[in-house]
């Protein structure tokens, strides 16, 4: 996955919106007042996110055939991507 394929917003109705931004060639995650870079994760499309201290969670990034991203899982709900 390539990084400009998951930057945007997503959004969860019970739990809020979650984005995910490109900074310094890397992902950067931002939910609510936390935010954190993600790391890389052994899984492919999948990224690791500490946005509570020593909390690690696997993001995982739902993308169609022409690569775009439409939704990622983190914390067992799904964001859909906002256009």
């Amino acid at each position: 996955m390539r990084l400009p394929h998951a930057v945007g917003f997503y959004e969860n109705e019970k739990m809020g919106k979650m984005k995910v931004a490109a900074i310094d060639e890397q992902l950067h995650v931002t939910f609510g007042n936390l935010h954190a870079n993600a790391t890389a994760y052994t899984e492919t499309n999948a990224v690791r996110v500490e946005l509570v201290p020593r909390r690690g969670q696997v993001t995982r990034f739902n993308i169609i055939q022409d690569g775009e991203v439409i939704q990622l899982a983190f914390d067992d709900f799904t964001y859909n991507r906002l256009q």
